[in-house]
């Protein structure tokens, strides 16, 4: 069964969705605090400066989101030491293998950037990954990046 959230306050969908079950089957119920991830106009925005990032670069929107993990994402989530605790140890482990065997390192940083998520991270993480690579596109290519309510051209 799907997960339902509710919000403000509102119960009622929970006596909905009660009400639908079958009285035959034994049900285990757990309810939790909703974690704070991005939201969804962030991840809409981020996908959009993926895309114009993408183009502007010729790169595919993949190999975009991958150099975001890698440079904008990894360093935050690896000070925070969430949304993944391991991390920071992980980090520091490959640099020291990065001293004695470089080549294997880049794999490692490949397979870590790999498995990490962008929807991982909470809202304020994904703001300043955002506002980080809306800075390194002026930076580099002298783009800047769409943003919510500017006119269109």
């Amino acid at each position: 069964m799907k997960p339902i959230t509710v919000h403000n306050g509102d119960f009622s969908r929970i006596g909905e969705v009660f009400k639908a079950l079958s009285p035959d089957t034994v049900w285990q119920v757990t309810i939790e605090e909703k974690k704070n991830t991005r939201s969804i106009n962030q991840h809409g925005l981020y996908f959009a400066h993926v895309t114009e990032l993408a183009a502007e670069q010729g790169l595919t929107k993949d190999e975009v989101h991958l150099h975001n993990k890698r440079y904008f994402f990894l360093p935050i989530y690896e000070r925070d030491g969430k949304p993944y605790p391991e991390l920071r140890d992980t980090m520091d482990a490959m640099r020291q293998v990065y001293r004695f065997d470089k080549s294997l390192a880049e794999k490692m940083l490949i397979f870590v950037v790999n498995n990490i998520s962008t929807t991982a991270g909470n809202t304020k993480q994904m703001a300043e990954a955002m506002e980080d690579i809306a800075k390194d596109a002026i930076v580099k290519f002298q783009l800047v990046l769409t943003m919510p309510g500017d006119p269109e051209e």
